[in-house]
């Protein structure tokens, strides 16, 4: 075991991106709680309640996880990592393991299990920072696989990174690339979601990194509207984050918001 896994949560928040312990490995130790809490507010937002069925793709050392497996229903929530010792550190430090004998959370480390491990329907698939580290065809896969196991009125939130933000254009690398990033056209990831039956759009939401949150699904009433869309900002007061800069940037692009908006039909 590296000596940097037995640090402190304090103690790590002066380590890398990347580094092993488990609030660093999955990106920035210091934003680890905000980035949980970000997605755990945009999942609610967009009406996930406790009797719904989770998989969280990529679920990391459960930055997100530990908000939704309390909130979520005995059994719905759904985890897949490769890398089982961020998710066994996070039970250590941040969950237990009475809330796990309560909750009994399902996990799967094995990429070539997840067909027989997870064969159910899901209301809702986050895949948060994973796109961001892949090539073109890590992402078809993932699409093809979330067509599989989404119900028909379920629910996809995923993140990239646009062009300028990053340099490596995704469609040029294949397999995972972490700690590399990648970024994807906002126009290909559209059609890409419509190439795979789904409808999709832009989400203005929060993201300290710099990431764009998407929503897609099969059912074109899943996708709000853009006037709604643009409620969707994810403001984070008193924090070290410069909200008050972020929301006026954005009250100052709503109109290049409105633009992007659009989903594609199948």
């Amino acid at each position: 075991m590296e000596k940097t896994r037995l640090l402190t949560k304090e103690e790590a928040k002066n380590l890398a991106p990347g580094d092993e312990h488990y609030t660093s490995y999955v990106g920035y130790p210091k934003w680890y709680d905000v980035i949980g809490a970000l997605q755990f507010r945009l999942l609610c937002s967009l009406g996930l309640r406790e009797n719904h069925k989770l998989f969280d793709f990529g679920c990391g050392s459960l930055r997100a996880g530990r908000l939704l497996i309390p909130y979520l229903n005995r059994g719905n929530y759904f985890g897949f990592d490769p890398n089982e010792w961020l998710i066994q550190d996070a039970i250590l430090n941040e969950i237990g393991d009475d809330l796990i004998n309560i909750k009994q959370p399902i996990f799967e480390y094995d990429a070539a299990c997840l067909s027989k491990s997870f064969k159910r329907s899901f209301d809702y698939i986050l895949a948060h920072s994973i796109f961001t580290h892949t090539g073109e065809d890590k992402l078809r896969d993932s699409l093809q696989y979330f067509s599989d196991i989404t119900k028909n009125s379920g629910i996809i939130v995923a993140t990239f990174f646009f062009e300028g933000k990053v340099n490596n254009d995704g469609r040029q690398y294949s397999g995972w690339i972490y700690p590399g990033c990648t970024h994807f056209n906002h126009n290909f990831i559209l059609e890409l979601f419509s190439e795979y039956g789904f409808y999709g759009a832009l989400l203005p939401w929060f993201h300290p990194a710099g990431q764009k949150w998407y929503i897609a699904s099969t059912d074109k009433s899943k996708i709000p509207s853009s006037k709604i869309i643009n409620q969707l900002k994810g403001t984070t007061l008193f924090t070290e984050f410069d909200m008050n800069s972020e929301t006026s940037s954005n009250n100052s692009q709503a109109s290049i918001w409105d633009r992007l908006f659009f989903h594609i039909g199948r």
